[in-house]
């Protein structure tokens, strides 16, 4: 009866050990002497994705990935009085996969079998959570890496989170001495409560704040920005730091040689002006005499006097033109645009009335196809000069066969206006597009064409005092066709 009792008490404890070992989530294991695995919990199976009747019996080192890892596991057992807790191993899964366990065990006495006993818990999710944290760091880091600015991130207690080399550099440190602490100690006590203060203002307003500064004789912009948080307000700032030293220098630099250079401009724009009214006086005077000469001594000239005097007079009035255009050339580049709101239209029209001769003596036509709607930001003097230029040149350039025919239109893109002034004269080759617009320049001479060569720069000039441009598109013998581009008004 007695024994009975104690058989069943026997079993019913082993019932029971069997029923918590199969209930646990973490692996109950047990070894002998010789390494074989000899008990374990069912729980072993979801972990190694063997059956437990094929591992029991099993050396358990063909289940390490790395065999020095559990010599280091016993080494550490075996310094700590025969327990070692919570060390990290690595088992290899039947599908060939590796899962990462948190290993406690303790030595068995020789009555015990001389093995380990102990449990295995899975910290797979420990490992992807610290790989996603290494992957994040490594991003963060190489993103810092990426800019020649300082780069740097900090929470809102001011601990330096991560930083690239050109910042560190700056303070004559190397990246692992700051990193994790207080960003702020490495400016004077002033200059560090600022820049918290500014840091802080991020934070609570959730905008960017920039800063300029100075230290050393160095200048830094300064761009402080909240890090989006997912799960609330943001907790971090990053911070951008630019040297603009070299960039400052070169402004003043450069801001030093256009004021020099305007000087200049100014210089030669009133030297002009001053030159070419002038020169008209003198002029003047020559043609004058020229045409008396010719009126007293008229019946005492031969043919040959009468041409003599004939090409000065001419060559009075071509010098008198270059003058006009020149002292036209040079208010243009000399005085200021005065813009106002105007249909595009209207300086064309005010154009036109003053080539009427020129239209009746080559039987031109001229035909303007512009909405009235369009309007530009313009002066309308040097806008009805630079379209008067163009028609004029389109009915100077007329071929010899046809009677000219200019045709104006305009199209609105991409908030400019395009006018096109379309011709049938003679043409322009392709290598004289760039020429025909410097001043001076004449692709013929006096006596086929006349000319100043400075109509062309005129125009020029007067597209970009409105912030335009002019070119051109042509075929030798088909006739030209003269681009302006304006900002719509």
């Amino acid at each position: 009866m007695t024994n009975d009792t104690g058989e069943d008490a026997l079993r019913r404890s082993e019932a029971d050990l069997r029923a918590v070992l199969d209930n646990m989530t973490d692996v109950f294991f047990r070894t002998d002497a010789q390494a074989r695995l000899i008990m374990a919990s069912r729980s072993i199976e979801d972990l190694l994705g063997w059956p437990r009747t094929e591992l029991l019996g099993r050396d358990v080192r063909d289940l390490y990935v790395d065999l020095a890892e559990r010599d280091r596991f016993l080494a550490l057992t075996d310094r700590q009085g025969g327990r070692a807790t919570d060390v990290d191993i690595e088992l290899r899964r039947r599908d060939g996969s590796t899962v990462l366990l948190s290993a406690s065990a303790r030595r068995l006495s020789a009555d015990q079998g001389g093995g380990l006993e102990g449990t295995l818990r899975d910290v797979s999710h420990r490992r992807i959570a610290e790989r996603k944290q290494r992957e994040s760091r490594e991003l963060v880091q190489a993103l810092l890496d990426t800019t020649s600015d300082a780069a740097l991130l900090i929470d809102r207690s001011g601990t330096l989170l991560a930083c690239n080399k050109v910042f560190a550099d700056r303070f004559g440190r190397a990246i692992e001495d700051i990193v994790g602490g207080d960003l702020f100690a490495l400016f004077p006590p002033d200059v560090g409560e600022a820049r918290r203060a500014a840091c802080l203002q991020t934070l609570a307003t959730g905008e960017a704040v920039l800063l300029r500064d100075s230290r050393h004789g160095r200048h830094f912009h300064n761009s402080i920005t909240p890090v989006p948080n997912p799960n609330g307000p943001p907790e971090q700032v990053a911070v951008f730091s630019r040297d603009i030293t070299e960039d400052l220098a070169r402004e003043e630099r450069l801001a030093s040689y256009v004021a020099a250079m305007e000087r200049s401009n100014e210089e030669l724009e009133q030297f002009a002006y001053v030159a070419s009214h002038d020169l008209r006086e003198p002029l003047r005077l020559v043609s004058n005499y020229v045409s008396l000469l010719e009126r007293r001594y008229a019946d005492q000239l031969d043919q040959d006097a009468r041409e003599f005097i004939g090409f000065a007079r001419n060559g009075a009035l071509r010098m008198d033109a270059l003058i006009l255009d020149l002292l036209a050339y040079s208010r243009v580049s000399r005085g200021g645009v005065a813009l106002a709101s105007i249909p595009l239209v209207a300086p064309i029209e005010s154009a036109l009335p003053n080539l009427a001769l020129a239209v009746r003596d080559t039987n031109a036509t001229v035909t303007v196809e512009v909405d009235h709607a369009i309007t530009i930001n313009g002066d309308a003097g040097q806008l009805a000069r630079m379209f008067q230029n163009l028609v004029g040149n389109a009915l100077k350039y007329s071929a010899p066969d046809r009677p000219p025919c200019v045709r104006i239109t305009a199209t609105v893109e991409n908030g400019h206006v395009r006018v096109a002034v379309s011709d049938n004269g003679i043409g322009i080759e392709f290598i004289y597009f760039d020429r025909i617009f410097r001043i001076f320049q004449r692709l013929h001479t006096v006596d086929k064409y006349d000319g100043t060569g400075i109509g062309l720069a005129l125009c020029k000039r007067i597209a970009e005092n409105h912030g335009g441009s002019i070119s051109v598109s042509s075929q030798p013998g088909s006739g030209s066709t003269f681009t302006v581009t304006l900002p719509v008004g």
